[in-house]
């Protein structure tokens, strides 16, 4: 049933009403709400005669209504003056003789058949009014189809009359087997499992369906036939890195070599590990199947300990014959990642000023510019001792993972922050090696690396440089040439301003007890 039906049946009856009805006020208040109600329904059905009709007589009825209201209980009410005529009308007819009954018999049956033309008009409204399209059959699409499982497929559904005409419906959607595919309100279906189900589409009691097929995602090749007579096991040649290994890098694969083609799909499902489980690594074969790469999705682990790492091939894994393999385990051990921090070395830190004046006494060092010597600059150096490394075990210089250098400043004097900046930089760090004594020729030792500046301000604080792992690394691999020495210069950017006031940053030097300066180095080991 369309919308504007129950509007139209609604309309119909209050027209009835109206020949049930013998207030004459009354009576109008319906039959203007009948053409309220046929307008609305001409409106919606799109029916140009009733809506014609009824936009016509709804200001006929309210003029109407209007005068039975003025006129309703006045002295020419022609309802009382109608009953005032037919009492004199029947004394009359006593009078002359005549029974008074004929008289009303002749009025009722006036009364009687009053509403026949009204129901005429009813019964013309009535079939101008459009009737439902009847359905006559519904058509589903697409069909059949299939679809893989977990995916979905829409379906649409047309509702046509008996001549072919296409209908305007609402469909309710079904499938015969919900465990196969589940279908929403919108003609969607969601597939679950392998098998077939119908889809229908209802509308009216009538209805179509379509049939939709679950398959199972397309499988893996069966593997080739096995060599016919292969009763050999088949073995582990090689892996790598080796059962026990220690000092593995956190990039390393593990490999395995096979004695001959594997079942790739029974050995990777024999694959067991509790540290490095199979949804961590990827699976890579060679392209004769013999070799099995398994590859962590992330790096390994560094801990100061070493990260221990196992693995096995259970008993399933097997050749293509079928011939299993002997269960195997192994295990391998990270690098230790250590950290040290080491302390500058009393004896050869200090400051140098640019007229040759030396200082390696003295808990603070300056760097800055003087008050005398035409204001001549400061420059403070450090240095450390690496050999300790070498008692930790390390030997390579690519093994050094990073270097953080630190000088603490206890204080300045003057202004050097604002008066020593150059190009927006104030306290600069460089890498020298100036060798086994610091003296007045170091004031101008090449700069091996720049570290660029290590401080832009006067608080008390350890000044950090955390990029000095090039200048360690470099200082490790030419250690024999260096005497296992680490070392460093610190500076302003400015020389000197020339005003002659004394601007300097005061660094502690190694003699201090609570600050001195310091380089933390982390590096790997076995």
């Amino acid at each position: 049933m369309n919308v504007h039906e129950p509007i139209g049946y609604l309309a119909s009856l209050l027209v009835l009403t109206t020949f049930c009805m013998r207030d004459m006020p009354t009576l109008r208040l319906v039959a203007i709400a009948s053409n309220l109600a046929f307008i609305s329904y001409g409106l919606l059905a799109e029916i140009g005669p009733v809506l014609l009709l009824h936009t016509l007589l709804l200001p006929i009825n309210l003029y109407r209504l209007v005068q039975a209201l003025r006129h309703q209980g006045q002295p020419g009410n022609p309802e009382k003056e109608g009953s005032i005529r037919a009492n004199t009308h029947t004394q009359q007819l006593q009078a002359s003789g005549r029974p008074a009954g004929s008289q009303v018999k002749e009025v009722s049956m006036k009364k009687r058949f009053s509403f026949i033309p009204a129901l005429m008009v009813l019964a013309l409204m009535a079939g101008c009014a459009p009737s439902a399209p009847t359905i006559a059959s519904v058509t589903v699409s697409p069909n059949p189809t299939t679809v893989l499982v977990g995916r979905t497929q829409t379906f649409t559904a047309v509702a046509k009359d008996a001549s072919g005409n296409v209908v305007n419906a609402n469909f309710t959607w079904s499938s015969s087997d919900t465990a196969v595919a589940t279908i929403n309100a919108t003609g969607v279906a969601s597939s679950v499992a392998v098998g077939t189900t119908t889809i229908t589409a209802t509308t009216g009691g009538v209805s179509g369906s379509a049939t939709l097929n679950v398959t199972q995602a397309d499988s893996p090749p069966p593997p080739p036939p096995p060599p016919s007579g292969d009763t050999t096991p088949p073995s582990i040649v090689s892996i790598t890195p080796a059962n026990l290994a220690k000092g593995v890098a956190k990039d390393a694969n593990i490999v395995i070599v096979f004695s001959e083609k594997m079942n790739q799909a029974v050995t990777q499902a024999a694959y067991q590990s509790a540290d490095l489980p199979a949804a961590a690594v990827t699976f890579i074969w060679n392209a004769g199947g013999t070799e099995l790469t398994i590859k962590p999705n992330a790096d390994l682990e560094y801990t100061a300990a070493g990260k221990n790492y196992a693995f096995s091939l259970t008993s399933t894994a097997t050749d293509l014959a079928g011939n299993p393999l002997a269960p195997v385990n192994s295990s391998f051990t990270t690098f230790r990642e250590l950290t040290r921090t080491l302390t500058s070395m009393a004896a050869l830190d200090g400051d140098v000023r640019g007229d040759g004046d030396v200082a390696t006494a003295g808990s603070f060092m300056e760097a800055g510019d003087s008050a005398t010597a035409d204001n001549a600059q400061y420059k403070s150096f450090v240095s450390f001792d690496l050999s300790g490394l070498q008692a930790d075990g390390l030997t390579l210089a690519s093994r050094i993972t990073a270097a953080e250098l630190r000088v603490y400043q206890e204080g300045d004097i003057g202004s050097p922050y604002a008066d020593l900046k150059l190009g927006g930089k104030s306290l600069m760090a460089a890498h020298v090696n100036y060798g086994p004594a610091l003296n007045a020729g170091d004031f101008n030792t090449p700069i091996l690396h720049d570290l660029g500046e290590i401080a832009a301000n006067n608080i008390v604080e350890y000044k950090e440089k955390s990029n000095a792992l090039d200048s360690v690394r470099d200082d490790w691999a030419n250690r024999a040439g260096r005497g296992n020495r680490s070392q460093f210069m610190f500076y302003f950017a400015r020389a000197t301003d020339g005003d002659g006031s004394h601007d300097a940053a005061h660094l502690t030097a190694g003699e201090s007890t609570t600050n001195p300066p310091q380089l933390e180095v982390k590096f790997l080991v076995p």
